[in-house]
């Protein structure tokens, strides 16, 4: 049967790999206190950092241009310095980069020490996964290959994967033109625009280009993997929360099939979970009649068939 697994982080959870958003905050705490507490006072995420990804669109604007202009002193302040002219740039640029480029370079480093088991070491029952379909994991670890078996070739990483060396997708999915911070900060009364006030305003800007997750691209480039998905006759998704933020996709997967033939399994943790994949399955105009909900358990080895 032509399959396409769609593999998610719930999937790496399954397996006991240490891959929660909670598990990043905590090497995070242990290994760049500075940039874990950026993230806990400007980015509005909740208490286990699972909404962190898409968290990244609202960053605080607000509040960082006001902790920054405790550093925008008056032209004509008798203490005058020529590093006030760019010390209020220089915390936003500060703030801003551990927000985007740092907050990425650690979060390879963390994914990239992650342990992943091999089908010997694996603690939980294996799931009945056919290594010579297709698959398409969200996953940046080598959990296909290491416990399944699955060649290379067979596996697309949409989002890259660490052990390669590649650069690795992380972003939110508003485009940057759309959640730019507002024009000059007319909280700054100044006979003139201040011009430090408009160069943040633009680091501010380019923090959501550097956050921004630009999905097309990523389809443009593997273009090829989604024509050949023409013929599926059953999709899995596996561990994956469907969100906005990969929304796109499965357009494009729902695009290259035929939605009135091609069965569906997906997998959910919890009744919340199951009733947004319903929603997301509903907006896709998949019909109901060939749709399968169930928890991941259910697809373990001797378990329940889905042919």
């Amino acid at each position: 049967m032509n399959r396409l697994y769609i593999i998610g982080n719930g999937f790496d959870i399954y397996h006991g790999i240490r891959s929660k958003y909670v598990d990043f905050k905590e090497y995070l705490y242990h290994h760049d206190r500075e940039l874990h507490d950026l993230v806990e006072q400007y980015i509005p995420v909740d208490g286990e950092w699972s909404d962190l990804e898409s968290s990244l669109a609202d960053v605080d604007v607000d509040a960082i241009t006001e902790y920054a202009s405790g550093y925008l002193v008056p032209y004509a302040a008798d203490d005058w310095r020529d590093a006030y002219h760019h010390d209020y740039q220089y915390e936003i640029e500060r703030i801003v980069e551990g927000l985007s480029s740092k907050l990425k370079s650690r979060f390879t480093e963390w994914v990239r020490q992650l342990y992943v088991p091999t089908r010997h070491t694996l603690t939980v029952c294996p799931l009945n996964i056919s290594p010579t379909e297709k698959f398409m994991t969200f996953n940046y670890t080598s959990t296909l290959s290491d416990i399944y078996g699955v060649p290379r070739a067979k596996i697309l990483h949409i989002h890259g994967e660490a052990k390669t060396g590649q650069d690795l997708v992380l972003g939110h999915a508003w485009r940057p033109s759309d959640k730019a911070a507002t024009e000059y900060d007319s909280r700054y009364e100044f006979d003139q625009p201040d011009v430090r006030v408009m160069e943040g305003e633009e680091i501010l800007n380019r923090y959501f280009t550097q956050t921004f997750k630009d999905t097309q691209k990523v389809i443009s480039n593997n273009a090829s993997f989604f024509c050949g998905l023409l013929g599926l006759h059953q999709i899995f998704v596996l561990g994956h929360s469907m969100s906005e933020v990969d929304f796109d996709y499965y357009r494009e997967i729902v695009k290259a099939i035929d939605v009135h033939k091609v069965k569906w399994v997906v997998t959910f943790y919890d009744e919340d979970e199951r009733e947004r994949h319903m929603n997301t399955l509903n907006i896709l105009e998949i019909p109901n009649c060939l749709t399968t909900l169930c928890e991941i358990k259910a697809l373990q080895v001797g378990g329940r068939s889905f042919a």
